[in-house]
Formats: C-alpha cells, structure tokens, sequence
C-alpha cells in the first residue's frame, strides 16, 4: 500500500512541472515591446493586439530594454532639467532631447555659471541656462569655467573692482586691485570700490607720483603697481582721494569739450572728443604737473588746417581742381587719426579713376569723405538728357553735339562727369574702343559764289578758315577727353601732351 502511494506522488509532481512550464511559454511567446498602447502608454511591454500600429508606430517581438526605439538614456526636457532613465521614444513625443548615456557624461548636463540680463547668477545645468533665453527673453551667458555655486555667486558683480587684500608675506599685508571673481579666486578679501591705499586697510600699499595710461586715460599708480584713480594733480594731498574709487564722470575736467587736451594738471581724457593718453614729448605736449603722461590732442594740422581726430577729406594731387580728371589725375581720401593724417588712394592704381572721392560736411563742421565706385561705363549708352542725368550715374550731358556724323541739330550727347583714367602710355584694345567713340565726321557744302570764291555752306563752324572754328573744335576735344585719357589734353599739373587734336580733311 505504501508502494503504491509513493509513486502517485510522484506522478503528480511531474505532471505539475509539465503546466508550469507550458504556461511560462505561453506568457512569454504573448509579450511584445509597444512603441505606444491602446490605451495610450508608451514603450510598454504587452500582448501585440494591445499595441498601437497606426502612423508607423513600432512593435517589436521583444522586450522594450532590447529595443532601440524605447532604449532608456537621458531626456533633456523642453525646461533643460536632465531626466536619467527615461526612453527615447518618450522623450520625443513630450518634445525633449534625448541622449545615450547618463547626464554625467552629456555636455549639455553640466552644471555651470547661467548669467541671465537682469538676474541673478545660478548655478545649474547649460541646458537649463540655454532654455532661460526664451524664457526672460534676455541675453544669457552660460560660463562652464565656473565649477562652484560660490564663485557663481561672486561673477554677479565680476565686473566690480576694489582691493582685494591677501595673506601676509614677510609681515606686510599685500594688496591688488582686482575683480571681485579675480579675488574670489586668489582666495584673498575684497572690498568693494575700496583702493589699495586706503588707510583702514593697513597694507603695504601707499600712494606715488608715477602715472600710467589705461581706458585711453591717465591714473595715478601706488608703488604695488596698482592702478588708483584718474591723475589730477589737485587732489594728490587729498587721503580720501587715494582712499575710494572715483568715476571718471566725477573726476576732473569730465565735461571738458577737448577731453583735457594738453591738460597738465587733468587725465580725464576723452578719445571721442580727441584726446588720448601719452607719454608726454618734449616740445611736442605741456609738461605734466606730476607724472610722465599726458593727454595728448589728437587732432592734426594739414596745409595750415586743423582737422579734428576722426575727420575724412578729399584732395587730389592736381594744384587746380579743373585738372583732376587729366592724365595722371587722381583722388585720395585723407583721414586724421591719433594725430596723424594717413592717406588712401582711389583708385586701383595710380592715374585709374575707376574710384572717386566723395566728401560732405555735417551741420557741427566734421568733414566726412570715401571713395566710391565710378559709374562711368554706362554713359555712352544713354541717348537722352533725362536718362544720362539719373543719380545711379556718374554722367554729364553736353547739347549740341553728336557721335559719329556731325550734326549741329543733335539734342546732345552723355559722357563721363569723371573722366576715367587709361594706360595711355600703352593703350589696350579696350582702350582704343573707347576713346574712339568721340571720332566726329564734319561734312562741309562749299558752293562758289559771285567772285569766283568758294563759300561753306553747311557745317560753316567745321571749316578751319570760319571765324567760329577753334571754338568748335575746342568742343569736340572736350567731349573727346570726357571719354577718358583720349585726344589733346594738359595733364594733372597743367602741361600740355605732345600731340594737338587736327581736323583732317579728307
């Protein structure tokens, strides 16, 4: 009897290992990896009629860990926070970011310094910094230098200054003239607006009669080698001046119109209003009250003119204005700058006329010129006043005169109002086309009268014998050179060419 009960227990063990493991397969063969249910959750592990198939989405015969669509890595969401774990397919349906690996390792999950325009400094991730743009819609700056919340905390006011007061070395306190992030990092103690001199700091810092220049200005140094305030010669017994920082605006001569210019006693100077500091030049600059620097005037003197620091003008290198559209003729822009006048021709080389200089004068007297293009190509082609006189071109009309066949009728003809410059001492082929084009063909009708004499009869003027000839002919040169370096002309210093412009009978 007990044989027998035995190996039905037995049996029936064997039997119940048998189910379990025909329902372990079943459950596995019946799970799939949803890119998104039915019911709306995504990368979800569910039988495959639960997964949601419409607009491409995916469904894998296997679990989402496998997957690369539901692969788990970092969002970084729409706000910048950085979120571990989170699968890919989630991420991008909630409009985030996602990226492989863990935030550690993903730049734009780095903590640093977010400067925000009319914040405060916070130290948090760059992705979170980048999203505050849109958010205050302002300017940020995000510093991944900045590895701390303190030194966060000390670049809000990074641009302040003041002395920064250091450890002692050899039984003397030390002192620089720092930024507050700069003393942050030196390890030292900073007071604000405060100079090195200052008495209730007690350091080894004391006031000198050396100058130095900075921001284009003079200062007074201390003999740590620190800059102290602006130089006034006034205020160098004054303690309280040598103790607080002082603006420029609330220094000497601020308001002054020259910026101090040659000023011995005053530094403020001022570059836009045509001062710099300099070491002062024997002869050249007063001589400071105390110190070696000055503010030197940067203005400059051209041919008995004063032109201020800043000023543009045209000049040409012909002695009569009439002649700069001759041969050899040129323009230049001159500019005065730190109290030098400095030159740019116009043009792409000497006597080319391809550029011209433009000047205007603005309602104070300040001269401003450039050189602009030359639009002389096109002139030529226009066959009426109205055309040839539009602002676009550089063109003159002349009346009573024609191209070609010689015509006293002819409304007139367009040409250059600034004549171009050519190698006329080696004409190209171009060259020749050009100038060409002022050829004129003069017919005269003669008829013999009572007296046997011969008499023009039309085109009187052509005739070398008329009365009216040279002043014809004085003409149609001067259509003829406003084509460019062509026919009979004086050159930019009035000399008359080898050649004479001859009416050929033919």
């Amino acid at each position: 009897m007990g044989k027998k009960i035995l190996i039905l227990a037995i049996g029936m063990f064997l039997i119940f290992s048998s189910f379990v493991f025909l329902i372990q397969n079943v459950s596995a063969a019946s799970l799939y990896c949803c890119e998104k249910t039915l019911s709306g959750a995504w990368c979800q592990n569910a039988p495959k009629d639960q997964c949601d198939t419409d607009n491409g989405l995916n469904v894998a015969a296997t679990s989402c860990d496998a997957t690369s669509f539901c692969k788990l890595g970092t969002c970084i969401d729409n706000q910048g926070a950085c979120k571990i774990n989170t699968a890919q397919t989630t991420c991008r349906q909630n409009g985030g970011y996602w990226a492989e690996g863990k935030p550690e390792n993903i730049p734009q999950c780095q903590k640093g310094c977010c400067l925000v325009e009319g914040q405060g400094p916070s130290f948090i991730e760059q992705a979170r910094c980048t999203s505050y743009s849109s958010l205050y819609g302002a300017q940020i700056e995000f510093r991944g230098d900045i590895k701390n919340s303190e030194l966060c905390s000390a670049s809000a006011t990074s641009n302040v200054k003041g002395a920064c007061v250091l450890e002692e070395e050899l039984g003397k306190r030390n002192c620089k003239f720092l930024t507050q992030r700069e003393c942050v990092n030196a390890k030292g103690s900073f007071n604000e607006n405060v100079l090195c001199t200052a008495t209730w700091l007690n350091t080894s810092c004391v006031k000198t009669k050396e100058t130095t220049c900075f921001d284009e200005k003079v200062y007074f140094k201390d003999n740590c080698g620190n800059l102290a305030n602006i130089y006034d010669a006034s205020k160098y017994d004054d303690q309280d001046y040598w103790n607080i920082v002082i603006a420029p605006e609330n220094s000497c001569g601020f308001d002054d119109l020259s910026g101090n210019a040659n000023s011995p006693s005053c530094g403020n100077c001022d570059y836009h209003s045509g001062s710099a500091c300099k070491m002062a030049v024997r002869g050249q600059d007063a001589t400071p009250t105390i110190g070696n620097n000055i503010c030197r005037d940067l203005s400059c003197k051209y041919e008995g003119e004063t032109y201020q620091q800043g000023e543009k003008w045209c000049v040409t290198n012909t002695e009569n204005s009439n002649l700069q559209n001759n041969p050899g003729g040129e323009s230049w822009v001159l500019e005065c700058r730190d109290g030098e006048v400095l030159p740019e021709l116009c043009g792409d080389g000497p006597g080319a006329r391809d550029k011209i200089c433009v000047q205007e004068e603005l309602s104070n007297g300040f001269k401003s010129a450039n050189c602009v293009a030359n639009n002389w190509q096109e002139c030529v082609f226009q066959d009426n006043e109205e055309d040839c006189l539009i602002e676009e071109l550089d063109c003159k009309w002349i009346k009573d005169y024609s191209f070609g066949e010689y015509n006293p009728n002819n409304e007139g003809v367009c040409v250059p109002r600034y004549s171009p410059g050519f190698t006329f001492w080696n004409p190209e082929e171009k060259t020749r086309d050009i100038c060409s084009q002022g050829t004129v063909t003069c017919s005269v009708t003669y008829e013999k009268g009572l007296g046997g004499k011969w008499e023009a009869k039309t085109n009187a003027e052509c005739d070398p014998s008329n009365q009216n000839y040279q002043s014809w002919l004085n003409k149609m040169e001067g259509v003829c050179v406003a084509l460019g370096d062509c026919g009979s002309s004086v050159n930019y210093r009035g000399q008359k060419g080898f050649n004479e412009l001859k009416a050929t009978k033919v």
